[in-house]
């Protein structure tokens, strides 16, 4: 290609029958001989997005030689460069440094909407980079927020800001990488801190999604982990009315927390050495989640299932029925605790403050216990 472009410069401004610029071709192309496997973020180093590809240097190329065509619509009115963040960044063909080129050549391009989906480039590129590397998506979530840093406002066809995407597409019971989501999450977050008070298209709030996410590391103390963590309690203190806030199932955040918090426990039990390890900041978490709203202790979703139904049976066994997960896991027992305590309790300490070395939740227990033994005598 280049071959020919230097030959014929002006094949750059050519448009095919289907009025297509060669710059359209490349930017919306799924596959071509430039194509190169997904590569893992464990092989993907600081310098890699100063790195140029095939695809780089000839989009580079059909830039220098025609920078208007950045301003051409395709056959179905989208601009090369929602073509780009919505096909090559799928297959890991462009680089950071070509998609800036792609947008100094027309920077309005980054809020120009796809009349097809509805959608902006960032848009188009979270969902396309989601589960192939967090590291290269917030590079590329950056180059289009310095240009447009509205566009982390903006809303996709299914009614999702940019933050509500990055948390649809991350899960908190993988290990590999979650610094590099954190940090995709973190980036779009700081772009519009106000997302944490909208709903997205699914009927949720990013403290469930996050809470969510918080669940499924299932209390591990990685500290990759704990990052995700401290994200859900960044949100949950930027914007505490959340907590009681019911998505489309009727799920508060606690809800989800204690969902994904019990399936993540018999997922991750036969690797459970860790479980044995307090996990002082999600415990942390806990007893703010509940302190802030303890109604959602008692509050059913469309199913009938309350938060205190998801911690009821604390020993959680494998198939085979002979690991017990639930009693394996000091934060599991840590959250039933905190939670059968019952909202009651919870209201009754408002306003408590935590002091340092005094534990509200195993102080409460011991005490509960210790009523429930007189009782019995």
């Amino acid at each position: 290609v280049e071959l020919l472009l230097d030959g014929y410069d002006q094949g750059a401004t050519v448009a095919n029958k289907e009025g297509l610029l060669p710059l359209h071709i490349i930017t919306g192309t799924t596959w071509h001989p430039s194509y190169e496997l997904p590569r893992d973020d464990d092989d993907y180093d600081d310098d890699d997005e100063k790195k140029d590809s095939p695809t780089d240097v000839i989009m580079k190329k059909l830039l220098q030689l025609h920078p208007e065509a950045a301003h051409v619509e395709n056959n179905k009115g989208d601009l090369p460069l929602y073509m780009a963040c919505s096909s090559l960044l799928a297959k890991r063909e462009v680089s950071p440094t070509s998609l800036s080129a792609l947008i100094h050549a027309n920077p309005d391009a980054a809020m120009v909407v796809s009349p097809t989906g509805a959608n902006l480039p960032i848009h188009a590129a979270i969902r396309s980079l989601h589960g192939k590397s967090f590291h290269y998506a917030e590079l590329i979530a950056k180059v289009l927020l310095d240009v447009h840093p509205d566009a982390a406002n903006m809303a996709d066809s299914r009614g999702s800001l940019p933050l509500h995407l990055a948390l649809m597409y991350t899960h908190g019971d993988m290990e590999d990488h979650a610094k590099e989501k954190i940090a995709l999450l973190r980036l779009i977050y700081n772009a519009n801190p106000d997302a944490i008070q909208e709903m997205d298209g699914n009927g949720r709030w990013a403290a469930h999604a996050m809470a969510r996410i918080a669940g499924e590391t299932a209390g591990i103390t990685q500290p990759s982990f704990l990052m995700y963590v401290a994200f859900l309690e960044d949100i949950i203190r930027a914007y505490p009315q959340a907590l009681s806030q019911l998505d489309a199932h009727l799920r508060t955040p606690l809800h989800h927390f204690c969902m994904h918090f019990s399936t993540s426990i018999l997922k991750h039990g036969i690797s459970f050495e860790y479980a044995q390890v307090e996990n002082k900041a999600l415990e942390k978490v806990i007893r703010l989640m509940i302190r802030q709203y303890p109604d959602a202790i008692d509050l059913s979703d469309k199913s009938g299932q309350t938060p205190t139904d998801e911690v009821k049976f604390d020993r959680m066994k494998s198939v085979s029925g002979e690991l017990d997960y639930g009693e394996k896991s000091k934060t599991f027992t840590y959250l039933a605790k905190a939670i059968r305590l019952g909202s009651d309790y919870w209201r009754s300490i408002e306003d408590v403050e935590e002091v340092e070395g005094v534990d509200l939740v195993e102080e409460g227990w011991e005490k509960k216990m210790r009523e429930e033994y007189e009782d019995e005598l």
